[in-house]
């Protein structure tokens, strides 16, 4: 399963695993994006998606409403995630950076072994 932003089809469109992910990834969980129309073309090529869930995405309740996308079957999905369970799963670019970079230094300075860097990363993420 792929959690995704219609922001983030734009960067996965303009990567060179784009086209990878787009056959190989079955299941996709469409988060609501303000401005979906401006990724549509991007939204097609990335994940294949249709124009028809491109505007079920833009009716979705922020926060509360997600497109599941299973192979040929397409459905709205409403749930409540607690914030820590989101910080998880947001796709932009900034806070894909922000996990690595967490991560990589923890790493360093505790090994790699150590999972403390889950604390920082949702303290950093949550502005907590």
């Amino acid at each position: 399963m792929f959690f995704v932003t219609g922001e983030a089809a734009a960067e996965v469109a303009h990567t060179s695993i784009g086209a990878a992910m787009s056959d190989n990834i079955v299941t996709f969980l469409v988060f609501l994006h303000a401005r979906i129309e401006a990724h549509r073309e991007d939204c097609r090529k990335s994940f294949g998606l249709q124009g028809n869930q491109v505007a079920l995405i833009r009716s979705l309740q922020p926060r509360r409403g997600y497109l599941l996308v299973q192979g040929t079957e397409t459905r709205i999905l409403h749930a409540t995630f607690p914030p820590e369970v989101l910080a998880f799963v947001r796709s932009e670019a900034v806070v894909l950076n922000l996990f690595n970079r967490i991560r990589e230094e923890h790493a360093r300075t505790h090994g790699p072994e150590d999972r403390g860097w889950k604390e920082k990363y949702l303290n950093a993420v949550m502005g907590g």
